[in-house]
């Protein structure tokens, strides 16, 4: 919430891609930060689909779903009006590396801000024994270990700003998530 909300009054909506069942954009969606702004949630699968919205609709929330897919060949088969304020939450590193793609593709959307949740392997310190055992386990899933430098380079090469908290989150202390900021 303290990282979106600052954002939340310019944005036409509020995106969450790769949205699973909707558990973060639901519990936003009742906050005051984000109570006036329409919800889109994008998820991968259909099954993941037909739950958020079943979720949604016991909680009484109006919510536009569909699917996405933010792997190396992005696809959106879901309106995102310009102006969005899109964010992601541990959707990002199941791939190998990221993809420029990925990028490209957010900021076709042209967004007013894109904020990132993801565990950034890169940022993680080997003389840190948490740390450690963090790109440890990072490594033995085969998790993304490229997030932050693909994004880092690809906002230089647009000229675009990138603010990042590292390491401030996560139900599993091995998987810490990092807030990346930018907007295209």
């Amino acid at each position: 919430r303290s990282v979106l909300a600052p954002m939340a009054h310019q944005a036409t909506c509020l995106v969450e891609l790769g949205a699973g069942f909707g558990s973060k954009i639901l519990k936003l969606a009742v906050m005051d930060d984000f109570q006036s702004l329409p919800l889109i949630a994008g998820e991968l699968t259909t099954s993941g689909c037909d739950l958020l919205r079943l979720c949604a609709a016991s909680e009484g929330i109006d919510i536009k779903v569909g699917q996405v897919d933010l792997g190396p060949h992005p696809l959106y088969e879901i309106d995102i009006p310009k102006g969005g304020l899109i964010f992601t939450s541990f959707a990002l590193h199941y791939w190998p590396t990221s993809s420029r793609a990925t990028w490209e593709a957010l900021a076709s959307l042209d967004p007013t801000g894109v904020v990132h949740f993801e565990p950034c392997y890169e940022l993680l310190s080997p003389e840190h024994p948490l740390e450690s055992a963090s790109r440890s386990y990072i490594e033995n899933h085969a998790y993304t270990r490229d997030i932050f430098s693909s994004l880092q380079s690809y906002c230089r090469d647009r000229h675009g700003a990138l603010t990042i908290a590292p390491n401030v989150f996560g139900e599993n202390p091995l998987l810490p998530a990092s807030a990346l900021v930018w907007a295209p």
